[in-house]
């Protein structure tokens, strides 16, 4: 329900077949040291602590795994979200690589998010509790070690359009931007995002005027409260 969501993002289609195709075309091993420093570029980031959840990489000065098609997942201890990632690994295992689970208590899993101690994790995240749809401490390049871009994001085309956004007044221009920053966001592929919850709430037939817009925290369903009326008894 946000009014900066754009449907018709090119988001990759579910295809394992397709995938496995790829994964046999692709180079995994990682390159010879020629002393050089790494190039910085961000591999994936999150956000912690809300609603949505997606899947996201750590910074590649932290992936150590035993051979490319092997990697770990860190989880916080939250039995849903445990089966979900056991759901992913055998998913991923379906194509040939093996993952190995971390379960961690929040402490440890924001530690471990705060220093890129990771190759993968599974996060929750949300904008609350500001109703506006900003990404900018999720994914700008600016916010490595000081914000949530946990996975080192650094891509200057996503940074630019989230800065335009912020200061844009105009809110044609700012969905347009956020349109730009939702399409390189699906090109980069800058986290696997798996689901947005959805949440039903019940109300009394008699009650009228109710309206519910985009929610980035449960009280945001009462921002219409001063147009709720019950119908008088006859």
């Amino acid at each position: 329900n946000s009014w900066a969501y754009t449907p018709d993002s090119p988001w990759p289609d579910y295809d394992p077949a397709a995938a496995q195709a790829l994964l046999t075309t692709v180079n995994l091993e990682a390159p010879a040291d020629d002393g050089e420093a790494p190039a910085e570029e961000g591999e994936t980031a999150t956000a912690e602590d809300g609603e949505n959840t997606a899947m996201t990489g750590a910074p590649e000065e932290f992936q150590r795994p035993a051979s490319p098609f092997e990697f770990s997942l860190l989880v916080a201890n939250n039995p849903a979200l445990i089966a979900l990632v056991n759901d992913i690994a055998n998913a991923w295992g379906e194509l040939g690589f093996t993952v190995r689970i971390e379960v961690a208590d929040m402490t440890t899993l924001h530690n471990r998010l705060d220093t890129g101690n990771f190759d993968a994790a599974l996060v929750e995240f949300s904008f609350a509790p500001n109703a506006d749809p900003d990404p900018y401490v999720f994914w700008h390049q600016g916010q490595v070690g000081v914000g949530q871009n946990f996975g080192a994001m650094n891509d200057l085309r996503i940074s630019e359009a989230l800065e335009q956004a912020r200061r844009e007044t105009l809110g044609i221009n700012r969905a347009l931007l956020y349109t730009e920053f939702q399409e390189l966001f699906a090109e980069r592929a800058a986290a696997l995002v798996l689901y947005y919850p959805l949440y039903t709430y019940g109300v009394d037939a008699r009650l009228q005027g109710v309206q519910l817009g985009y929610l980035s925290s449960a009280s945001d369903r009462f921002r219409t409260l001063r147009d709720w009326t019950f119908i008088s008894a006859e």
